[in-house]
């Protein structure tokens, strides 16, 4: 995935990044954050999987390895209900299979 950005950008691994948070970032910054997203979708998504409830997820603190990202723009359990509703689309007792 990382490469098709890279390319649809026009992205060298020496380009800098302006994200529309945050400071200037790099190609290395995009990756990291890439693997952000798969992994916390994931983490999201095997609770909803078990048949986890949004409010258990939140309870459960279930993205606490990532406490120590900035969380300026959303809090981490506003996240959790964004991809518990992207992965549920939006109906609570979805079973993901």
């Amino acid at each position: 995935m990382l490469s098709s950005i890279k390319r649809d950008l026009g992205l060298k691994d020496t380009s800098k990044l302006i994200p529309g948070h945050g400071a200037l970032a790099t190609v290395d910054d995009l990756k990291k954050y890439l693997a952000f997203l798969k992994d916390t979708y994931a983490i999201v998504g095997a609770g909803v999987k078990t048949g986890q409830t949004l409010e258990q997820l939140k309870k459960e603190h279930v993205l606490a390895k990532y406490d120590n990202w900035a969380w300026d723009a959303i809090t981490a359990n506003d996240y959790v209900e964004v991809l518990y509703k992207d992965i549920t689309h939006g109906k609570e007792g979805f079973r993901a299979h």
